[in-house]
């Protein structure tokens, strides 16, 4: 009786910790940063799969359009599930400061909340942002922290910047990025 207790005990206690680091894995900050400004941003959300100019290769993405139809935002993604990673290929809002970025990303976080690292193509916006912090001196993480992106990421729970996986042209106007939720 008492080793039936005992293995009863080990398999409860296994299946609890189990369970802990899968809850600990989920990203809760997109769902709360949603149920908090959710309404307070215009729009509502279509779902989106864009074809790239190749043909073969898709892209899952979400609109913010007014009930007009007028699409003021747009992010692009690809998620790669065995590795619990996002490429975002584009995001871009036609009214700034208006919170519509962050609420894009995060509704994509809300559909993919086992995501760790988040891989990006700075657009321009955020690339003369960068090269202007570059210009002044600072490191690439340093530059990369003075964008929007990064902030945006920071904001949703990804604060950590892999110093390895920073890919610079700055001749063709290109930064790609990684962040993660944990550290690196």
């Amino acid at each position: 009786m008492l080793r039936a207790v005992t293995l009863l005990s080990l398999i409860f206690s296994f299946c609890a910790s189990a369970s802990c680091e899968w809850a600990f894995l989920h990203n809760k900050i997109p769902r709360q940063y949603l149920s908090e400004n959710r309404h307070s941003v215009m729009g509502e959300f279509t779902d989106l799969k864009e074809q790239t100019t190749d043909g073969f290769y898709y892209f899952d993405g979400i609109s913010r359009t007014l009930d007009s139809g007028e699409e003021i935002g747009r992010i692009l993604y690809k998620h790669y599930p065995e590795q619990n990673s996002l490429f975002i290929s584009h995001l871009s809002v036609k009214v700034k400061k208006n919170k519509i970025g962050t609420i894009l990303f995060a509704q994509a976080l809300h559909k993919h909340p086992y995501v760790t690292k988040i891989r990006t193509n700075l657009g321009l916006d955020n690339f003369l942002l960068f090269k202007k912090a570059k210009e002044l001196g600072k490191s690439d993480v340093e530059a990369l922290k003075e964008t929007a992106a990064y902030k945006i990421r920071k904001k949703l729970g990804f604060p950590y910047i892999n110093k390895n996986g920073i890919d610079l042209d700055m001749e063709e106007e290109s930064v790609i990025f990684e962040v993660s939720r944990f550290p690196y």
